[in-house]
């Protein structure tokens, strides 16, 4: 048995109980706000959307918590603010001035408040890497698995200073790769749950059905089992008034995928740069015709490190791509030097987002940041042009994904039963 210094448990829960209560973004706040409205007046709130939130997940687990911490937060509403539907999630109430009114009602309290609201993201990554280490052999292995999730510095940046909440439907997910081999139909409930809770797993559930299978009758079980869940959510949400398809086919995720693209012909030929590299994947996985728990891994990653490269995207999102890569750098530790690169990559493309990920995060420490600091990039705009920057940072932190998922499909094992 290992000495318990030498364990990585120990550093990874100090340093995230220190991280809990000192900063926060406006996501946070903003679906707290969302969940408070229903915990605390029994009211289920509108946005541009319509009714969307009845039939979302993730409005029930924050209402959920509110509402069993509610003793812990003191009497009153700690929101503070009137009760407005129709403006659930309207910018202004997830802005700095939102979060100055918020830490101004807290007063001295707002430390305890915030560890409190991130507790269940805490919760759910013990799960995670419950899930994660349960599936690896060899001690080694299971060595530089466990290191990799405790000390990772993205999980520790987005999940406990930012407090974004991206760490529940991403277990989701992972629970649903544990469960492929042996219930896939549980496993594809799993991912589309993933997917109504965030939209990103539909990028890679086409991989899941042509890989999580041997035969045909089997993909065409499992995918029935993702889509099914997904048909009963889109009737369910269509009985609430919520014209789903075009809240689906109108979330930003979309621009995201198209953004890079090369003009042909003008006004209508062009290329999309993610959607060529995705089909291409797509090919690669059918014509390999493996069925593996780690072929899956290996391409999920790919697509993911694909799409950091070739489209816009918000920092956390970057935090989908970790528990694979987890798994792959537990097989094969060469792949943390590149993710190395990766992180100070993406430390550089954070700062284009101005004070969201970066000065606003100390408000809980000093709530006159909201207003009154400036963002890092501004500081250098004297020295360098933003732009050129931000450009350099993101094309450095491009060519190393793109490094990586190439030696990540290099080293992929020869086709083998699903295990």
């Amino acid at each position: 048995m290992r000495r318990w210094w030498r364990r990585p448990e120990l550093y990874g829960l100090l340093l995230r109980v220190l991280l809990m209560p000192l900063g926060a973004m406006g996501d946070l706040y903003g679906y707290y706000w969302v969940g408070h409205q229903f915990a605390y007046h029994g009211v289920i709130p509108l946005n541009h959307l319509g009714g969307y939130f009845a039939v979302w997940p993730p409005f029930y687990l924050h209402a959920a918590w509110l509402w069993l911490i509610r003793p812990l937060l003191g009497p009153g509403d700690p929101w503070g603010e009137g009760l407005i539907p129709s403006a659930a999630l309207d910018p202004y109430w997830i802005g700095p001035e939102a979060l100055g009114v918020f830490y101004a009602q807290l007063g001295a309290h707002r430390y305890w408040v915030l560890f409190l609201l991130k507790c269940p993201y805490l919760l759910t990554e013990l799960l995670l890497v419950w899930l994660l280490l349960r599936q690896t052999t060899g001690e080694a292995a299971r060595r530089r698995l466990s290191w990799f999730l405790w000390l990772n510095p993205v999980t520790c940046f987005f999940v406990y200073l930012c407090g974004t909440w991206d760490i529940i439907p991403v277990t989701v997910m992972v629970g649903g790769l544990l469960l492929l081999p042996r219930q896939p139909g549980w496993a594809g409930l799993c991912w589309a749950l993933a997917a109504i809770m965030k939209a990103f797993p539909v990028l890679l559930m086409p991989f899941v059905v042509l890989l999580g299978a041997r035969t045909r009758e089997d993909r065409v079980y499992l995918g029935a089992s993702i889509v099914l869940p997904l048909l009963f959510f889109l009737l369910v949400g269509q009985s609430f008034g919520v014209s789903m398809l075009a809240t689906a086919f109108g979330l930003p995720h979309y621009g995201m995928l198209t953004g890079a693209q090369l003009s042909l012909q003008p006004p209508h030929d062009r290329l999309y740069l993610f959607l060529v590299g995705y089909v291409v994947l797509l090919l690669h996985a059918g014509r390999r015709g493996e069925a593996s728990r780690l072929g899956l891994v290996r391409y999920g990653a790919a697509v993911l490190l694909g799409f950091y490269s070739l489209a816009f995207f918000h920092p956390q999102y970057f935090f989908w791509c970790l528990p694979l890569l987890a798994i792959l750098v537990a097989e094969d530790r060469g792949l943390l030097k590149l993710f190395i690169l990766q992180v100070i990559g993406l430390g550089a493309y954070v700062l284009q987002f101005g004070p969201t990920f970066t000065t606003h995060l100390l408000a809980p420490l000093s709530p006159g940041v909201l207003l009154h600091a400036r963002a890092p990039l501004e500081r250098l705009s004297g020295v360098v042009d933003p732009g050129l920057f931000v450009g350099i940072a993101h094309s450095v932190f491009a060519a190393v994904s793109l490094w990586m998922a190439y030696e990540i499909l290099r080293g992929h094992p020869r086709p083998r039963a699903l295990s």
